[in-house]
């Protein structure tokens, strides 16, 4: 049974998420590890950022990794979120999706931003089916995707 929970919830070491980005990594168009280290980015991620972890059997099999703490333009930013391609289409990125919107909101969040590249159309469904209205298509050929959660004044 998949269970998520807050990364600070779990026993899982910043070696385990590390470790799980470093085997996802190639699954993205411009691989994780080509802009930073990817335990500078779990560290990053662990002492900055917001986690959701979904895990079995002792294993993470997915997460959601974001910011929900700028609190001068109140908007959140999701940085990644991957799935173990044998858990897709069972509704979990769904439920990570929906606990970090949640962790926004109460965070006093008025906006979600997040960037995914034209061929991911997994997280473009994702983010769309949520509610998320994309944006321009970048040089990098990524789109912006916002979701408003409250009016902004």
């Amino acid at each position: 049974m998949i269970q998520i929970h807050d990364y600070t919830d779990t026993v899982f070491t910043i070696d385990n998420l590390a470790e799980f980005l470093r085997e996802k990594q190639y699954e993205f168009p411009v691989p994780l590890g080509t802009r930073t280290s990817l335990r500078d980015y779990a560290e990053k991620l662990i002492s900055k950022g917001k986690i959701y972890v979904a895990h079995a059997n002792n294993a993470i099999v997915g997460l959601i990794a974001g910011y929900c703490n700028d609190t001068v333009t109140k908007s959140g930013y999701i940085s990644i979120i991957v799935l173990d391609l044998e858990f897709r289409g069972q509704g979990i990125s769904n439920r990570l999706l929906s606990r970090f919107i949640a962790a926004c909101t109460a965070s006093g969040m008025n906006v979600i931003n997040v960037l995914t590249h034209q061929s991911n159309v997994e997280a473009i469904g994702l983010y769309s089916k949520f509610g998320f209205i994309k944006g321009k298509l970048s040089e990098t050929k990524e789109y912006s995707f916002k979701k408003t959660l409250i009016s902004e004044v």
